[in-house]
């Protein structure tokens, strides 16, 4: 994670932890108690929070936590999920309660913290926009199913030309992809004259902001496994 500051200081406790009966296609059965252990030392431990980062960090020194950009995987009125492939789920609640849930490997735990940092912006957000045409959007997610690009997460919907996906964050993928296309990573690639067209389109986004929470719950949760339920 990045920066610290001086506003750090123990404020986590733990209200509860479950774990579900070990499943061997998840993860190591000692893995799993290890990270039980971790969850348990998250009470007395440090939670941090600003606009760039979110951390819990337990008294042995572990770490759960995300830089938002690009991680913010779901945002509704009452809560906000953070998470990515093969790490933890952290799930904020904004409505008041000062809860928040890690869920891992099989195990959940609850926490409450004191001064739980709210966005004071919470209702209107501002997003990377493209658009994507039907086959450019099954290539595009293919790619993240397989691992080839970073998973991404959003929110999407019908357009004319298409479909509009609305980025938490882009930087990453743009990232990913230029260099892709700089080491010949993309020249090698199965449909590399659409991966182009992807590119370009990644690189052309249009930000678009003040986009209200109501807009947001009309549209579709983007990721690259439920993105075939809006393709008709």
């Amino acid at each position: 994670m990045t920066k610290k500051s001086k506003n750090e200081f123990p404020n986590i406790k733990l209200l509860e932890i479950v774990k579900s009966p070990w499943d061997p296609y998840t993860c190591d059965k000692g893995y799993q108690e290890a990270q039980y252990r971790n969850m348990e030392c998250l009470d007395g431990g440090v939670y941090f929070e600003d606009e760039e980062e979110i951390s819990l960090k337990t008294t042995n020194n572990f770490e759960y936590g995300y830089l938002k950009e690009g991680f913010l995987d779901e945002r509704t009125r009452e809560y906000l999920t953070y998470e990515t492939i093969g790490s933890a789920t952290i799930k904020k609640y904004i409505d008041g309660s000062n809860i928040i849930e890690i869920s891992y490997v099989g195990i959940k735990c609850k926490v409450k913290i004191d001064n739980l940092y709210i966005d004071t912006n919470f209702n209107y957000h501002t997003f990377d926009t493209v658009t994507f045409s039907e086959d450019l959007l099954r290539l595009f997610c293919d790619g993240m199913r397989v691992g080839f690009i970073p998973p991404s997460f959003g929110y999407i919907e019908k357009v004319n030309k298409g479909f509009k996906v609305y980025f938490e964050g882009i930087s990453l993928l743009q990232s990913t992809i230029n260099r892709y296309y700089s080491n010949g990573t993309l020249a090698q690639s199965d449909g590399y004259l659409n991966w182009l067209k992807i590119r370009e389109l990644i690189n052309s986004y249009v930000e678009e902001r003040n986009i209200s929470i109501d807009k947001l719950e009309t549209l579709g949760k983007f990721n690259y496994s439920n993105y075939q339920l809006y393709i008709k």
